[in-house]
């Protein structure tokens, strides 16, 4: 036999050997198996090559199963604090008399994101509702809580309920943005430290930013936001014009006689269309600060008062019995820059006069040019610039002045007062100025036309008397029959208004810090 055919008869005896002593192996493994079903060699190696293969497949699923289930179970408790949050939060502020998002709790622990009170009583509200943000442990996520406290604030709330489980640390620390009335500027800075009233906040918008989850097929997170608005919003048909909550405010926050109306007397705050269907803010702590005489009225929808014994109007007259107590009615343009007085620029000026007629540019009065004018006289003051009146401006009987839209300002000078009219003059203003009295006291004349409209610069003030103090130079406003607005609106932050004889006056809003209404004397609020 060849060398190839001896070898290959070789290897086959070698299997033949291997095959035999295998068999015995199995057959003796099967013996002592105690009659138990065994796995062949290579069934064993299979297994052991397939099942990691088999494992791992399954591992990686249910990886990729829990992984799902997490987001959707992150997306579905954002979605229901979502729900849970929007459920409770646009009753509570369609409810609120008052709102402040002061980071003090009024109610419950934490930081107060919102807090708002309602039915109220001689001594705060029945009810009380504090947004209360608190971290979950020493994770970066934060839950909030409605908390309500019965009858008066307290740590402890009557009953508390979680809204949201997942609030990320910028919305923990972030307060609602409040949307105000027009001019109320001061309205959302005045919450963060105080109760404001809800009749003056359009609307109260929630921004809430969640972190289980975040937004379909986006880094972003989960975010929503909610809108709500009190139900005691008062809202303004011509905003411009009333930029007040309180068409009629009283800012004197000591005075126990902030506004007396005598017998017969009426003070009505319109609202649209409507009549006595606006609101009387009153800044003063004391009871019975408004004071009505037999016979007189006050027609008004509701009083927003500092008072908290809701006890600020008295007397045998008539008025609302409505009183909402807030612990800051607040002045509503106390945000406003007042003119530069001396004006910068400027050259010294004077009217010219042909016959009866006299016209007027703006500039630098050293003298009162209303002492020249003629009884009966036509005044055109002049559009282009500033009038500065340093020493006041009178206008005699019966003469008819038309002031171009600019800023008109007025000192004493030598004398107490820095502007007046006398009987049956007509000043005209309708193109919109702003009449500032930097010093001295103001009175308008009986039977006068006066119709004058504020600019919107300086949020539709007509008539700004910053130079009145307490009861010293006020604004004498005498009655008048005009058509229009009347005296547009009237700002005296410091001062007293005095409406006294017969007839009606009429403005668009009067913010002072004390008024008096003498006999018989009609004074209508009313937005165009």
């Amino acid at each position: 036999m060849t060398g190839p055919l001896r070898n290959e008869a070789t290897r086959v005896r070698i299997a033949q050997r291997v095959a035999s002593r295998m068999r015995v192996t199995f057959v003796a493994l099967r013996r002592g198996s105690r009659g138990d079903e065994g796995m062949t060699l290579v069934e064993l190696l299979v297994t052991m090559l397939v099942l990691p293969l088999v494992i791992g497949g399954l591992a990686f699923g249910l990886v990729a199963v829990f992984s799902l289930q997490s987001k959707v179970s992150g997306r579905v408790t954002d979605s229901g604090n979502a729900q849970t949050l929007s459920a409770t939060y646009s009753k509570d502020v369609q409810s609120a008399q008052v709102l402040t998002d002061s980071a003090t709790p009024n109610c419950g622990v934490g930081t107060q994101l919102l807090g708002v009170a309602w039915g109220a009583t001689s001594s705060g509200y029945l009810n009380y509702v504090s947004y209360d943000a608190f971290q979950n442990g020493t994770t970066s996520t934060y839950s909030l809580s409605r908390d309500l406290c019965t009858n008066a604030p307290s740590s402890v709330p009557t009953s508390s309920q979680l809204v949201a489980t997942d609030l990320s640390a910028a919305s923990a620390s972030s307060t609602p943005t409040l949307t105000c009335a027009p001019s109320q500027s001061a309205c959302a800075s005045q919450a963060r430290t105080a109760w404001v009233s809800a009749s003056g906040v359009a609307q109260v918008t929630f921004t809430i930013t969640e972190t289980q989850s975040k937004i379909i097929a986006s880094t972003a997170d989960f975010e929503f936001a909610l809108t709500a608005t009190p139900r005691s919003f008062t809202e303004t048909v011509n905003a411009a014009s009333l930029p007040s909550f309180s068409p009629f405010s009283l800012l004197s926050k000591t005075s126990c006689s902030a506004l007396t109306m005598a017998n017969n007397s009426v003070l009505s705050i319109n609202v649209g269309t409507g009549t006595g269907n606006g609101s009387l803010g009153v800044s003063s702590t004391c009871a019975g600060s408004v004071s009505v005489a037999s016979g007189a009225q006050l027609l008004a929808s509701s009083v927003n008062t500092s008072d908290p014994s809701l006890n600020s109007v008295t007397g045998s007259g008539s008025y609302p019995s409505t009183e909402y107590y807030a612990n800051q009615v607040g002045d509503p343009f106390a945000s406003l820059t007042p003119p530069a007085d001396p004006p910068t620029g400027g050259s010294v000026v004077t009217c010219t006069q042909s016959g009866s007629t006299y016209t007027c540019p703006p500039g630098y009065y050293t003298t009162n040019p209303g002492l020249s004018f003629v009884s009966g006289a036509t005044v055109q003051f002049t559009p282009g610039g500033t009038f500065w009146f340093e020493n006041g401006l009178s206008l005699s009987n019966n003469v008819s002045a038309t002031f171009a839209t600019g800023t008109y300002i007025f000192d004493a000078g030598g004398t107490s007062t820095s502007l007046s009219t006398s009987n049956g003059t007509t000043i005209n203003a309708t193109s919109g100025v702003l009449f500032y009295i930097h010093t001295g006291a103001v009175t308008f004349g009986n039977n006068a036309t006066i119709n004058v409209k504020g600019l919107a610069q300086y949020d539709y003030v007509a008539i700004w008397d910053a130079g009145a103090s307490g009861t010293t130079n006020p604004m004498t406003l005498g009655n008048n029959g005009s058509a229009g607005y009347g005296y547009g609106g009237i700002y005296i932050p410091n001062g007293e208004a005095i409406l006294n004889n017969n007839g009606t006056v009429t403005a668009a809003f009067l913010v002072t810090s004390t008024a008096n209404i003498s006999n018989n004397v009609s004074l209508n609020i009313t937005s165009p």
